[in-house]
């Protein structure tokens, strides 16, 4: 679905609409919109997208999944290295420590999945 006009997409620069995806974390601002964070077909860089882009096949959770609530009312699930203030952005300045930390939980999550199709 488009996020805009709510119609059904036929094409994705990101995706393949009807493909399988594992949501890595999950980020719901205080007005509720809710954002998935997955790794789009370049198979690179996980994005956030919105949740109403994507129904569910699977409702099992990742064990290492944890849940934090922000100084603004914001909640995100995912691991709990990834939820360390700056994480991200060592991650994007390709920190070998947090690149590495990602794709450890990234494995972990994966083996565990929660898949979710567009």
């Amino acid at each position: 679905m488009s996020s805009t006009t709510g119609e059904p997409l036929e094409f994705s620069p990101y995706l393949t609409i009807g493909a399988e995806y594992v949501v890595l974390s999950i980020s719901v601002t205080p007005d509720g919109y809710c954002r998935l964070q997955i790794v789009d077909d370049d198979g690179g860089s996980p994005g956030l997208f919105e949740a109403e882009m994507f129904t569910t096949s699977s409702d099992s959770i990742p064990s290492i999944w944890v849940s934090q609530i922000d100084d603004r009312g914001g909640l995100t699930i995912g691991p709990s290295r990834w939820l360390k203030e700056g994480f991200w952005e060592a991650y994007f300045d390709d920190s070998p420590a947090e690149m590495a930390a990602f794709e450890e939980d990234r494995e972990i999550i994966e083996r565990e999945s929660w898949r979710i199709f567009q």
